[in-house]
């Protein structure tokens, strides 16, 4: 959750990127409503000494997916990522000389981090204790069967036991099948997304000249992050790449 004194202070935000009359409705329309892969949004406010800026991202762009993490190499991609959020100098430096640094920084997420520990597990011993039933009680029976009846009797039991085997298997082959199908489709509906919200303060803030954006060295998933800037002296807004990962902020600051 976000921190009281950020809270405030993104509201101020969000007023001033809405009323910005440079941002275009449809631009605004298509950043509240898009969730593209390799894509991310990025908002920057100047306001006196202060900086603000609001990150936002699918986790794909991060870790390579948006679902809850199964396995422990996934869930160390996605606990590395939060720590790289919550530690902004790593993704955004400003130019030297306007002496900015971070004062509060806040992370959301709705991707639940901790994944499923038990289900594989409570799934195996469901299985062991199935089977180990299954196997004595198609051992008594046989030894039974075998007790009670002759030869014929015994082949014809095999026959049906053989017929039933086949027909499990081929039920619970379709039933696997289509619960991998389900969380197949489950994966590929999740949409998950992290959002961060930053505060700078600068000792000389007009001296602002530039951002520079690190993300496209840090994580290879981003293709592009749209951003908006806004300050005192106007407001701006285009796209960053890999080939061109600088915000200028002279307009605005």
């Amino acid at each position: 959750m976000f921190c009281p004194s950020l809270l405030s202070r993104s509201v101020t935000v969000a007023i001033t990127l809405i009323c910005a009359p440079g941002i275009t409705h449809a631009q605004t329309a298509r950043d509240l409503d898009s969730h593209e892969h390799g894509a991310a949004n990025l908002n920057v406010v100047i306001d006196g000494n202060s900086v603000f800026l609001e990150f936002e991202s699918p986790w794909n762009n991060l870790v390579g997916f948006e679902h809850s993490p199964s396995t422990d190499g996934q869930r160390e991609a996605v606990e590395s990522a939060m720590q790289t959020l919550a530690a902004p100098e790593a993704m955004f430096a400003f130019n030297d000389d306007a002496g900015c640094t971070v004062s509060s920084a806040a992370v959301e997420s709705s991707l639940d981090a901790d994944g499923d520990h038990d289900h594989a597990d409570h799934d195996d011993h469901a299985h062991d204790e199935h089977k180990e039933h299954d196997d004595q009680h198609a051992h008594d029976d046989h030894k039974e069967h075998d007790d009670e009846h002759a030869h014929d009797g015994h082949k014809e039991h095999d026959d049906e036991h053989a017929h039933g085997d086949h027909k499990e298997h081929g039920d619970e082959h379709a039933h696997n099948e289509d619960d991998e199908h389900d969380q197949h489709d489950h994966a590929a509906e999740t949409h998950s997304e992290a959002v961060a919200m930053y505060a700078y303060e600068c000792t000389n803030p007009d001296k602002i000249e530039s951002l520079e954006v690190k993300l496209f060295d840090l994580y290879s998933g981003f293709e592009e992050i749209t951003y908006q800037a806004a300050g005192p002296s106007g407001q701006t807004g285009s796209e960053l790449t890999a080939s061109n990962t600088t915000l200028d902020l002279s307009g605005v600051r």
